[in-house]
């Protein structure tokens, strides 16, 4: 067998020793997988491939938590929270304003559902309190225009109407 030269065999410890640390640094700096089952923080973002905030989950100063999420122009559109321990959604239109709300009228677990327009006025609501039921529709001011009511004691609905002005083509 041929010996190999001085020089020969220090290329090759050369070669040999920035292979290794070659493939030491590789695997050293590789992105490392979270494996935990628990992360735990105050406020987590979501962002697009552009880095546009698209939705937050935190919670407010009293330790409520939310959800918000927005559109391609950052509005906010939907919110999902327990304000005061009253959980709610609301969504909410290009400009922002809240448009529909869904959730708790009260901590006993009354329910509802508004309607808004965009001056922010009611429009339309369904609301459940103690065993009693109300549907209401409002005028573009937020008046009630039209009501229908049922109660725990079995009256099985009313309705009113004010005058209303009915305009055709």
């Amino acid at each position: 067998m041929t010996q190999l030269s001085r020089e020969t065999r220090i290329i090759i410890a050369c070669a040999v020793s920035l292979a290794a640390i070659d493939i030491y640094v590789r695997f050293a700096t590789a992105p490392k997988s979270v494996t935990s089952s628990v992360i735990t923080a105050q406020e987590f973002r979501l962002s697009d491939k552009n880095g546009n905030i698209r939705a937050v989950m935190n919670t407010d100063a009293n330790g409520e938590p939310g959800l918000v999420m927005f559109d391609r122009s950052g509005t906010p559109r939907l919110q999902l929270d327990s304000y005061e321990t009253t959980p709610s959604l609301i969504l909410m239109d290009e400009n922002g304003a809240q448009r529909a709300y869904y959730g708790m009228s009260s901590p006993t677990g009354d329910g509802e559902l508004t309607f808004s327009n965009a001056n922010g006025s009611d429009t339309a609501s369904l609301k459940i309190s103690g065993g009693a039921s109300q549907f209401s529709l409002m005028d573009g001011n937020g008046d009630s225009r039209a009501q229908w009511r049922t109660s725990t004691e079995g009256v099985s609905g009313t309705m009113s109407c004010e005058a209303m002005t009915i305009r055709g083509n």
